[in-house]
């Protein structure tokens, strides 16, 4: 059973409303071998719903959040390319990644942490790797405040979604080639 009414509501969010539209942009740049690290991966079920579709990947699904990793655990045991690894996402220094995914966890680190990671990305990435990111924009406004508050309020932590323009200048300055893609 899930644990709280909270990760109930975001498991149940995630799985069928947020993360399904997703995979179909994020999944042309998941090759079809290599591995795949899902920082920040809560649940797991962007790294789970892409494992299904790349069976020839390895999958690290990276969360310090015990009940999300305890949740996300029951969901990949029919899967054998995916580990659940606890711990935060800045403290492993990951080897030859085809893909780094982002989604909607880069918003936990403060801003120079945010440039630390985008570094330590860019290191270990393979030659013609790709680092994700789905994160909130600062607009529209109204959605900005909202996700603010949302996490706030479920959670209780303040987060730190990157301008998008911060964000490209950091990308740039680390080293990246940037394509965007907005829904």
């Amino acid at each position: 059973m899930i644990e709280r009414a909270e990760h109930r509501l975001r498991l149940l969010a995630r799985r069928y409303i947020f993360v399904p539209p997703l995979i179909p942009y994020i999944l042309p740049f998941i090759p079809h071998r290599g591995l795949i690290v899902d920082l920040g991966a809560g649940y797991g079920t962007v790294a789970i719903m892409l494992a299904k579709q790349r069976p020839g990947c390895q999958f690290i699904a990276v969360d310090l959040d015990k009940t999300r990793l305890r949740i996300a655990r029951r969901l990949v045991s029919p899967l054998d390319n995916i580990s659940l690894l606890r711990c935060d996402m800045m403290s492993q220094d990951f080897r030859d990644v085809s893909v780094f995914l982002l989604i909607d966890s880069i918003g936990y680190l403060s801003p120079p942490k945010q440039t630390e990671l985008l570094i330590r990305c860019r290191r270990s990435l393979l030659p013609g790797g790709y680092l994700i990111i789905k994160t909130n924009d600062h607009r529209p406004a109204w959605k900005y405040r909202f996700a603010l508050l949302e996490e706030k309020v479920l959670s209780g932590r303040r987060m730190f979604y990157p301008d998008s323009a911060w964000l490209t200048g950091k990308l740039l300055e680390t080293g990246y080639n940037i394509s965007a893609i907005h829904r």
